[in-house]
């Protein structure tokens, strides 16, 4: 009877107030989030771009694919699933159930959603067990669990990037360093702490630095804490090291097995822009205290969503209240000899106190995840490469969020108690009261935000479903099979990821074309994904790219067509060069389908030579190249007198140092040519250590120095591309010929990088250049390579 007693007891104690919160969590998302958490698999968070893709990836490979390489986009190479943001470790559990149980490939959609959704709940129960670790009452920690939950920054990731929603991450984590602080089962906790970092970063790579960092910081700071005793703890310290680092030994090991790719880019873009800063952790940026702050004053909030991580405007109030605490006590104590151990106890790392451990910890994340230390001192990338990896630094202000809004709930509570213990109940209830309504209506706000506008969205999920055979019967329409084409193309093309080439110039083309792969089975060779192969990149702009180009992608391509899958958009003249040697075969007012042969991707070699042996006898020679007209407005130069290692052609070329621009040109076009249309080229080679192309600039000035035009051409957006190098072409008209003109490009990174180019050629367009038309093997033409004819 009494254990009955005592089994009861303590289900009332711990069991019930955590099942009560988790039926009150999920009573708020079916409040707010209704139909898409009760039909998760009728409708879709997002129909573009990020958000459609992080779809499509598992869709397509539950259904056509299986193992860890994705062959859905960026055919003929693929993918491996992991850097797609595919949810990798669950498609691959999933993908076995697909295959070898029942299916399930059509409810794709419906799994993503309803588990982001699921998986908010899942964070307050963890939240509430840590905020009851540090002594706080069953009342307030089940209010204040709600709260944190959501008001969570990952809440914004519902939209777009699905698998960094999973709040209940750092919770979890957080909670198993606890238990194993507390010496509760530590082989279990041990186990919990590696698996949970190594599982979620299979689930999205971020979660795995953000998790052994935070391990690791604390980890440090649980060292300093306890040096006095360090003998004593040095197991649980180290034992906290060797947790955070296992996970990342674990998941390289994995990765260089696995991953045959050895040229995804060290250094993508982002690095000092996706971080974030004090108003982005510490003040509102949409609620309408954001709006009555602003008719006041302005602050600066970081460049982009990645940097909010805003803990709640009780936060401000609270850490500016700690501020000016910790000034006074620093200032009465100032002329004081104070002992390591009191200043220890000044900064909150005396040994007892543990959640000012952790808020130390935290506050290590929030200064990487401002990218002060890189900003203050780049050469720290040098000797930490990997991070340069994650270039969304202000995602891992998430610690400090879930960290700091635990700590000031506990201070906010030590005051209330302070208050009780003064014989002032009316006003300690008041205020904490103050305190919650205003914290939950800024989280209520937040939710409501990102529910509305998924419901303002209202897409239907008609694209991974299985009655999705719109293109199947499309193609029987026109009396064509599926298995007549061997991949898809996609027009306007899109070729985004690598990080060199960011080519996306049509959402709507990225939509047909994964409708039209998940319904035939066909993969894409177009590709919107992260960190993707620059060389496959390259290789498959290629197919849109001059024909004067080898398409070395060719090789690896059977001999059956392209399907090209075109929407009713503007096309560039790159698109339209492909589809005038394209067969159409049907269209109706959303697309229109052509099937490309491989005949057409071959390079016309042959006819520049025959022309070349045409005009041989007529060409005029100008110092070492040949022209087909006279003429005033020519500039070549080809850097041969600078001698350097990585060339186009010849033995030379320009190398900008350090400096982030590089000037090509400057001075009078023609002295007697009246204003005739030019196009300006230059060969820029891809700097595997740069995060992006530099983009070549024109630059007109009249005689009394004014800027008359300006025009510019970045080659990230196009598709002329040769093996390591890219060419940037302006095609202008000068005002005048007594104008001065400039021409220089200018790198987008941040650090100083070597620009180097090639060939720089400035020529009327009805006038035609030759060079090394005596060499044996090619010869350059208009500045493109071409080989000689044998």
């Amino acid at each position: 009877m009494q254990k009955q007693q005592s089994k009861k007891d303590r289900f009332k104690k711990k069991a019930l107030p955590i099942l009560l919160l988790l039926i009150t969590t999920y009573v708020i998302i079916t409040y707010f989030f209704g139909k898409f958490f009760l039909e998760p698999n009728t409708w879709m968070f997002g129909q573009y771009g990020d958000d459609l893709k992080n779809y499509f990836h598992p869709a397509y490979h539950l259904k056509h694919g299986k193992g860890y390489w994705f062959d859905g986009m960026g055919y003929p190479f693929g993918e491996h699933l992991l850097f797609t943001d595919g949810h990798f470790l669950l498609v691959q559990l999933l993908n076995w159930v697909d295959n070898n149980l029942f299916t399930i490939h059509h409810y794709s959609v419906g799994i993503i959603n309803f588990w982001t959704l699921f998986s908010i709940g899942l964070s307050a129960p963890f939240l509430y067990l840590i905020l009851r670790k540090f002594s706080m009452p069953v009342w307030y920690s089940f209010a204040v669990a709600l709260i944190i939950t959501f008001l969570s920054p990952q809440i914004q990731r519902i939209i777009g990037h699905y698998s960094l929603s999973y709040t209940y991450f750092i919770p979890v984590l957080w909670y198993g360093i606890l238990q194993y602080l507390d010496g509760e089962r530590p082989l279990f906790y041990g186990g919990l702490l590696v698996s949970t970092i190594l599982i979620l970063g299979l689930i999205h790579p971020y979660y795995l630095p953000l998790g052994c960092l935070f391990l690791l910081s604390y980890a440090l700071i649980y060292s300093i804490q306890h040096s006095e005793k360090f003998r004593k703890q040095l197991k649980t310290s180290l034992s906290l090291f060797f947790f955070g680092c296992l996970p990342l030994v674990l998941f390289f090991l994995y990765i260089s097995i696995t991953d045959p790719v050895t040229d995804r880019h060290p250094a993508p873009y982002g690095l000092f822009d996706y971080h974030t800063n004090f108003a982005g952790v510490f003040l509102p940026n949409r609620t309408p205290v954001f709006q009555l702050l602003s008719n006041f004053f302005t602050y600066k909030l970081p460049n982009t969503a990645e940097g909010y991580s805003y803990v709640g405007l009780v936060g401000f109030f609270g850490i500016m209240l700690i501020l000016i605490r910790f000034g006074i006590k620093i200032g009465k104590n100032r002329k004081k000899k104070l002992s390591n151990k009191k200043r220890l106890g000044y900064l909150g790392l005396r040994s007892h106190q543990r959640m000012s451990g952790f808020l130390w910890a935290a506050v290590l994340m929030l200064i990487l995840a401002s990218a002060i230390p890189f900003r203050l001192f780049p050469q720290l990338l040098d000797i930490l490469p990997p991070l340069k990896q994650f270039r969304s630094l202000g995602r891992f202000a998430w610690v400090f969020y879930y960290v700091f809004t635990v700590f000031i709930a506990h201070q906010f509570y030590l005051r209330y108690r302070i208050l009780k213990k003064r014989r002032k109940p009316r006003l300690a209830l008041t205020f904490l009261a103050i305190i919650l309504l205003g914290w939950a209506t800024e989280a209520f706000i937040q939710v409501n935000y990102f529910s509305q506008k998924l419901f303002e969205l209202n897409i239907k999920n008609h694209l991974f479903t299985e009655n999705n055979k719109g293109y199947t019967q499309l193609l029987e329409d026109a009396g064509v099979s599926a298995n007549e084409f061997q991949a898809i193309l996609g027009l306007p093309y899109y070729n985004n990821g690598s990080e060199k080439l960011y080519i996306t110039r049509s959402d709507q083309a990225t939509h047909e074309t994964m409708k039209s792969a998940f319904d035939l089975g066909l993969p894409i060779m177009n590709f919107i994904s992260p960190r993707t192969s620059i060389a496959h990149a390259f290789e498959q702009a290629q197919l849109l790219s001059s024909d004067f180009i080898e398409k070395t992608i060719v090789n690896n391509l059977n001999d059956k067509p392209l399907l090209v899958v075109v929407t009713r958009e503007k096309l560039l003249d790159d698109e339209k060069r492909l589809l005038n040697k394209s067969t159409l075969f049907y269209e109706n007012k959303y697309v229109k389908l052509y099937k490309a042969p491989m005949s057409i991707f071959k390079n016309n070699h042959l006819t520049i030579n025959a022309k070349l042996e045409e005009v041989s006898d007529s060409l005029l020679k100008m110092n070492d190249f040949y022209l087909t007209e006279k003429t005033e407005s020519i500039i070549v130069k080809r850097f041969e007198e600078m001698n350097y290692p990585v060339t186009f052609e010849g033995n030379g070329a320009l190398n900008s140092g350090e400096k982030k621009t590089s000037l090509l040109f400057e001075g009078f076009l023609s002295k007697t040519d009246t204003p005739q249309w030019l196009e300006a080229s230059v060969w820029i080679y891809n700097d595997p250590n740069a995060h992006s192309i530099p983009y070549l600039n024109y630059e007109e000035y009249d005689e009394n120095g004014t800027l008359v035009s300006r025009k510019h051409y970045n080659p990230k957006f196009y598709t002329e591309v040769m093996k390591d190098w890219i060419k940037a072409t302006l095609v202008f008209k000068p005002k005048s010929i007594q104008n001065k003109s400039q021409f220089y490009l200018r790198t987008e990174n941040v650090l100083p990088s070597n620009i180097v180019c090639d060939n720089f050629i400035i020529r009327p367009l009805n006038v035609d250049i030759y060079m090394n038309i005596k060499d044996e093997d090619e010869f350059i033409y208009n500045n493109y390579k071409i080989k000689k004819s044998k």
